[in-house]
């Protein structure tokens, strides 16, 4: 990695990131799924995609 992208990280705001992706946990916990979730966030800070488990809400076990 080059010094403007380790500066970009250095930037970012990890503990938001965080929080969101436990927001998004607790969602699929909340619609009767296991509290797993992810987001990817672009340098600037940008969640370019979230997701959350749906394994049970769409009947979707394919993904054990």
């Amino acid at each position: 990695m080059n010094a403007q992208t380790m500066a970009a990280l250095d930037n970012l705001d990890y503990e938001n990131l965080m929080s969101r992706a436990i927001e998004l946990a607790s969602n699929a916990r909340k619609k009767g799924n296991k509290p797993f979730a992810a987001l990817l966030a672009d340098r600037n800070g940008n969640i370019v995609p979230e997701a959350e488990n749906t394994e049970f809400t769409e009947n979707d076990f394919t993904r054990r």
